[in-house]
């Protein structure tokens, strides 16, 4: 007999299929590396770090064909979009109103995708979207932050698609350090 909560040796090991299977909170859902739900769940992040949904993202992601863009159809990308917040509400922690990723977290999603051709692609669109209603709000600029320290993106790469927002250098300079 095994006391409650040790491992019962003569069970057959689990070997994880997915590399962030051993890190990855249950409560998230795992993606192949580089497939298309991995990449939509990084614009999906990208989307709802401002803490909400904003109509102006939602008409940008139309026009964008940010589905298409990245392999998936609308319906797909939706079901990604949900999945990711029904997570979000099972794996974060809660303040009166909002959910709140750790870093570390923000970090997993971001791993599961590694090539670079598709980093560049997931980075436009997220960068696009977050421009969208012209304000990079706080949370944005963690995933900013999120996406140069995991992807080694320094704020050099990001002025040219940040100009529509009017921010100087300097400012997006010193929140990404901060």
């Amino acid at each position: 007999m095994t006391p409650a909560g040790a491992r019962n040796p003569s069970a057959p090991r689990h070997r994880p299929t997915h590399l962030l299977e051993i890190t990855m909170p249950p409560t998230l859902r795992l993606y192949p590396i580089d497939s298309p739900q991995a990449a939509a769940r990084v614009v999906c992040l990208a989307l709802v770090a401002d803490g909400q949904l904003q109509r102006e993202e939602t008409a940008a992601l139309r026009e964008l064909r940010v589905a298409e863009r990245l392999g998936l159809s609308r319906p797909q990308f939706h079901d990604v979009l949900s999945g990711f917040c029904d997570d979000l509400m099972a794996a974060t922690a809660h303040d009166e109103d909002a959910c709140i990723l750790t870093p570390r977290q923000i970090r997993r999603v971001l791993a599961d995708v590694v090539d670079a051709q598709l980093r560049l692609l997931v980075l436009d669109l997220c960068v696009e979207l977050m421009q969208a209603d012209e304000v990079l709000h706080d949370g944005e600029t963690i995933v900013l932050r999120a996406f140069g320290e995991c992807w080694d993106i320094g704020p050099w790469d990001l002025p040219r698609a940040l100009q529509p927002l009017q921010r100087s250098a300097t400012d997006f300079a010193r929140r990404l350090r901060s």
